[in-house]
């Protein structure tokens, strides 16, 4: 069933919007468990620090991309799907899925991304 995202992902998204390199920690203290994990077909991290120290690298490589979610979620078992986008310079440089895991305290603890291998049609 597909529903809206998560105020928790709103605020991990946020992260990824963040121009403040240094400002990064917060969003993630505030989503994600001490041990999140992070994997996609680039990058596997397990910690905080090491998911803030990728997404600043990622950053640093697309200054002022724009981050968002294309879709809601569908969720089961604390499971949620979504898909999201990232734009730079006014083009859709990558499009793909999350598939997130919320422990019982409500925060992220697993995010497995999933790349589209080209940008595709919304409808």
């Amino acid at each position: 069933m597909s529903e809206t995202i998560p105020e928790v992902f709103e605020t991990y998204l946020a992260m990824w919007n963040e121009p403040d390199l240094g400002a990064l920690m917060p969003y993630i203290k505030q989503s994600c468990s001490e041990d999140v994990i992070f994997a996609d077909p680039n990058e596997y991290t397990v910690g905080r620090e090491d998911l803030v120290a990728m997404a600043a690298k990622v950053k640093t490589m697309i200054p002022d991309a724009k981050y968002r979610h294309i879709t809601g979620a569908d969720t089961q078992n604390r499971r949620y799907r979504y898909q999201w986008e990232i734009e730079f310079q006014g083009q859709i440089i990558m499009r793909g899925m999350d598939v997130s895991t919320l422990n019982e305290d409500g925060l992220i603890e697993r995010i497995d991304g999933f790349f589209t291998p080209a940008p595709l049609p919304l409808d």
